[in-house]
């Protein structure tokens, strides 16, 4: 999989992940997108999956990828009725080690 070409809905992000996303934010300004605002674009577009480089990206579905507007699959919320593969990314990022 290179990542999906439609738009997924998004399904929110765990408590725990919005934390220190939310805190990595704001010590590093300049490095990253505030994550209330992906989170506006992610509720607004959509997301999409990119995989470049062998890392595995969830970013707007408008966006093209760069280092401070995507997080990590395993920052999403797993909800019923979701899309299957994405499913299977969010927990297979949860898997320690």
């Amino acid at each position: 999989m290179s990542g999906y070409s439609e738009s997924l809905p998004f399904q929110g992000i765990e408590e725990e992940g919005y934390l220190k996303l939310k805190a990595e934010s704001d010590e590093f300004p300049e490095y990253a997108t505030p994550i209330d605002d992906l989170i506006k674009r992610f509720e607004i577009e959509g997301i999409k999956i990119v995989i470049e480089k062998g890392r595995v990206y969830v970013i707007s579905f408008n966006s093209s990828i760069t280092n401070n507007n995507c997080i990590f699959p395993r920052f999403l919320k797993v909800e019923d009725g979701m899309d299957n593969n994405l499913r299977m990314l969010i927990k297979a990022g949860k898997q320690p080690g």
